[in-house]
């Protein structure tokens, strides 16, 4: 944890006209939504940056943009020089250069008198929109705002706009320009925060005028915003209590919809700030503002935020959070929360195939740390990610991809291209490479995620014996039963502890507590393979983490893989019943990187289902099959619990057959 407060993250929006091509640029076309739906990553992008790109020598990169086949960078550099050496070139606080091949543009050199914070496209994608601290551009006047030809590096006086506070965040969609940052005045009007401009003349939109006001600490400011892709829908961040009159603690929703601009009933109350004298524990007041940065999703169906804050058990400072966009309602609750265990995150991007996340992160998965900890350390489940991370989205655990990066403060800001993802930051190092403050992560030679989508019915079940360790199948359509016929004869299942097969390969707990996998195809199995846990072993110490609903100390995972007595996957979660307890439990699992989540959550108490009864479940099409210790076989819906009454299909009375299973799955 820093005990100052951090300068703000920025991230221009990943989907802008630059993206397009060349060709767009040349014609002049403006960025529109079904544009922006382009850019979604389908691999993770690999691990090795490009070698190309420039060095700058200080300073760190706040804002990149990409422009056809230019690239914009703003920060507080003042000097560059191309990969690999050679002469430096004098600019300070934005660069221009090639897009593939690194080349400095040295006719684009305005003067700035102070640091760049934000970059947008013009709408002719001639000239780029430049927010700051600054006051001075080339010797005329530009408040924190100004639009800069690309050609040659002067100032475009066609826009004009100004604001009374730093510039810290814009987004182009259309014909609008979204600008937030610390000022109260645009153009003279008043707004407060955020500010929606005409993109060609700068003019203030007079339907956009929803102040973010009474700041809990300091200075109000809104540094960091994200606008889903329909443009539907804006989200903010920052150093606010009230937006338009209304309750919203650092985070809230605009409706873009309406005119004029509402906020949308969308609340949380799961990011308050630290009250002197109060005895709940949030998180560090030595931040105005713990949030640090938000983006939606390609498709605009979630975002993800995340925060500085300090270690707190069970709070939300030094998290990765996911929220759905189509939630309403006051309380509302993150989809996961990865913890961190007490370093900040300062940039996010979801891409589609991944989140990735940027700070000063050692570990992520890593929620069992002790509020006082001092120096903090891994705890059971950590996983380490120098750095930066990319994160599954179904679950926010970490995928393999790792390539590291010196931690410094954090990455500034994160851009997606459809060639791959741009880093900027303040530190030198970056997948065990040096490229200072700047790199890129190609998408040509990513990794393919693959799918979480359990095996369907019709199809095939798979029982292993809990009398004789045989594996037996029969084939089911949802309706009638097949004939039973073994597989894998010579392999005793008895020591399974629940199974479930997922892209070819079948997983289950062992009596001595430990997860293993299997390489599947329905008749035969590869060689067993123990699962990491990375520490979930342990009871996490001390005992103030509970099972979320509860007062009972999370266990370790052990015991319950000993006991376990069914096992099934779904929505990236494992889930999974005790022998003798009354609980359907699931931790987060990502197929990808083999990494089991270190929260335990409880899905359900009963909901006409005993589970301390079952011998063996599986899902499969929306329903759960079960079996319990009588050898009797049920179905019933499922959807994140059982829905309606377990209906029975099989068993000693049914089909003469004794369904009671040490592990049960679905396969076709």
């Amino acid at each position: 944890m820093l005990t100052s407060t951090l300068p703000n993250a920025r991230r221009t929006w990943r989907l802008t006209i630059a993206v397009i091509g060349v060709g767009a640029v040349a014609l002049g076309v403006a960025q529109s939504p079904a544009d922006a739906q382009l850019q979604a990553h389908a691999v993770v992008v690999t691990d090795n940056p490009a070698d190309w790109t420039p060095e700058l020598t200080d300073g760190r990169v706040n804002a990149v943009l990409q422009m056809g086949s230019t690239v914009i960078i703003g920060g507080t550099f003042t000097q560059a020089k191309a990969a690999g050496g050679g002469a430096t070139t004098n600019q300070s606080y934005i660069l221009s250069f090639d897009a593939t091949s690194g080349v400095i543009d040295k006719r684009f050199s305005p003067n700035l008198d102070a640091p760049v914070e934000a970059l947008a496209p013009s709408s002719d994608g001639r000239s780029v929109i430049v927010g700051g601290s600054f006051d001075s551009v080339s010797g005329g006047q530009h408040h924190k705002l100004v639009e800069i030809d690309l050609s040659n590096g002067h100032v475009d006086n066609g826009f004009n706009a100004d604001a009374n506070g730093d510039v810290q965040e814009l987004v182009a969609f259309g014909s609008d320009l979204y600008v937030s940052g610390k000022f109260t005045t645009m153009n003279g009007d008043p707004r407060s925060g955020m500010a929606r401009l005409d993109i060609n003349s700068g003019d203030v939109d007079p339907t956009f005028d929803v102040p973010f006001t009474q700041p809990p600490r300091s200075t109000m400011g809104v540094p960091e915003f994200s606008v889903n892709p329909q443009g539907t829908r804006l989200v903010a961040i920052g150093n606010f209590s009230k937006v338009d009159g209304l309750d919203r603690l650092q985070i809230a929703m605009l409706d873009l919809t309406t005119s004029p601009v509402s906020v949308a009933p969308w609340a949380t109350d799961m990011y308050p700030v630290f009250v002197p004298g109060s005895t709940l524990s949030w998180c560090s007041s030595d931040f105005p503002t713990w949030m640090r940065d938000v983006d939606f999703s390609p498709d605009g169906s979630y975002f993800a935020v995340v925060t500085t804050g300090a270690n707190r058990p069970n709070r939300l400072c030094d998290t990765v959070t996911r929220w759905e966009t189509s939630a309403t309602g006051t309380g509302l609750k993150p989809s996961w929360i990865n913890w961190m265990g007490g370093d900040s995150i300062i940039s996010v991007a979801a891409t589609g195939a991944a989140i990735y996340i940027g700070g000063h992160q050692q570990y992520v998965n890593n929620p069992y740390v002790d509020q006082d900890c001092g120096v903090c350390t891994p705890a059971g489940g950590a996983i380490p990610r120098e750095g930066l991370a990319a994160l599954d989205p179904i679950n926010g655990l970490p995928y393999t991809w790792d390539p590291g990066r010196s931690r410094g403060l954090g990455v500034m800001q994160f851009l997606s291209t459809a060639a791959g993802l741009w880093v900027g930051s303040d530190t030198d190092r970056l997948g065990n490479e040096v490229h200072p403050k700047l790199g890129f992560f190609p998408v040509a030679g990513g990794a393919v995620v693959p799918p979480n989508n359990p095996y369907t019915l019709p199809g095939t079940l798979y029982n292993m014996d809990a009398e004789t360790g045989a594996l037996l199948r029969r084939p089911y359509d949802l309706s009638t039963m097949g004939t039973t016929e073994p597989v894998l004869p010579g392999i005793n299942w008895r020591k399974a502890r629940g199974a479930f097969a997922l892209n070819g390969q079948l997983y289950y707990g062992w009596a001595n507590g430990t997860l293993r996998t299997r390489s599947f195809d329905g008749s035969q199995v590869g060689t067993a393979q123990t699962i990491d846990l990375n520490g979930l072993e342990a009871v996490p110490e001390p005992h103030t983490f509970f099972i979320p609903g509860t007062t009972e100390p999370v266990p370790s995972i052990t015991p319950h893989l000993k006991n376990n007595t069914g096992m099934f996957f779904a929505d990236g979660r494992i889930y999974y019943t005790v022998k003798d307890d009354p609980r359907l439990y699931y931790r987060y699992f990502t197929p990808e990187s083999l990494t089991v989540g270190a929260n335990l959550f409880v899905a359900s108490t009963g909901d006409g289902v005993p589970w301390s009864k079952v011998r063996g479940m599986t899902m499969a099409s929306g329903n759960l099959i079960y079996a319990t210790g009588n050898g009797n076989l049920y179905q019933v819906d499922f959807d994140g619990h059982p829905v309606g009454t377990p209906a029975l299909i099989g068993g000693p009375g049914v089909d003469g057959i004794d369904w009671a299973s040490r592990g049960f799955f679905a396969f076709n």
